[in-house]
């Protein structure tokens, strides 16, 4: 477990990393997110949907970031088939503030 949701939190960082280096700042932005990975651990798709206390911005700049992102990334997991994973993201990443702290 704590191993899945240290991999989510990095994905879900390097997410907020890649928008801000695209010049799109998320933080406040609260979502329902699924990623489709394929086995080697490839981003096959990102499907989001913005929580009603979301910050309200231009969501069409959102998916170009998250399109781009998913075309780019990978993470160092591989498995035997296809997987998901359905969560929920807040920016900024508070997760990674507070390993920070801990190092």
């Amino acid at each position: 477990m704590e191993l899945a949701f240290e991999k989510w939190s990095d994905l879900m960082s390097n997410i907020e990393l890649f928008a801000k280096q695209e010049g799109l700042d998320i933080r406040g932005v609260k979502l329902w997110i699924n990623v489709f990975f394929n086995k080697n651990g490839k981003i096959d798709y990102i499907f989001y949907h913005p929580k009603p206390i979301s910050l309200n911005m231009d969501y069409s700049k959102l998916t170009k970031i998250l399109e781009k992102f998913a075309s780019s990334n990978k993470i160092d997991i591989q498995y035997t088939a296809s997987f998901s994973h359905y969560g929920s993201a807040h920016f900024p990443v508070l997760y990674q503030l507070y390993n920070q702290n801990e190092k």
